[in-house]
């Protein structure tokens, strides 16, 4: 699906969406997906956490509501998914202190930056057997060139993200 927006477009990548796993004696309460935004509305580029030191921008600067609290009631641990059509699935689990505060949506992006990195490390040679449509890596899709689009909550402590990048119409 392509999404609008300031005279661009922006292309969802296809997830292969993640069973809910709901069990009646560990029910918990699904959030609605979090959003990642820039301060603007638009799209958040992915990568835009890492480059902060040079330009001497802040996360404030990127991420709409960067110090809002997210992610309650999942504990000190929690897994971030990304499963891309035609790919393998890649898990990781991500610890924060609940001592140091709750965990804030800039931070959650920060983490999730990190994950994305190390699967297109990990994938980067093992493209989708439908093409090379959704192939990442340095001759692909580049990490700078993604968009964090949305959290969704998938178990008690299990999240899979959804990213978009730029296409040309």
């Amino acid at each position: 699906m392509d999404i609008a927006y300031d005279g661009q477009w922006l292309r969802k990548i296809p997830n292969v969406p993640q069973e809910q796993h709901v069990r009646r004696q560990f029910a918990f309460h699904v959030h609605e997906p979090l959003t990642f935004r820039a301060p603007n509305g638009g799209p958040y580029r992915l990568a835009s956490a890492y480059n902060l030191a040079p330009t001497q921008m802040t996360l404030m600067d990127v991420l709409h509501d960067y110090n809002k609290p997210v992610l309650q009631g999942t504990g000190t641990k929690y897994t971030i998914v990304v499963h891309i059509k035609g790919q393998e699935r890649f898990a990781k689990q991500k610890y924060s202190s609940l001592s140091s505060g709750p965990r804030t949506l800039g931070g959650v992006a920060r983490q999730i930056a990190e994950v994305v990195e190390e699967y297109i490390d990990k994938m980067q040679f093992n493209g989708p057997s439908d093409g090379d449509m959704w192939r990442l890596g340095p001759d692909n899709i580049k990490f700078e060139d993604l968009y964090l689009l949305e959290l969704h909550q998938v178990s008690k402590a299990s999240f899979q993200v959804t990213l978009g990048h730029h296409v040309q119409v």
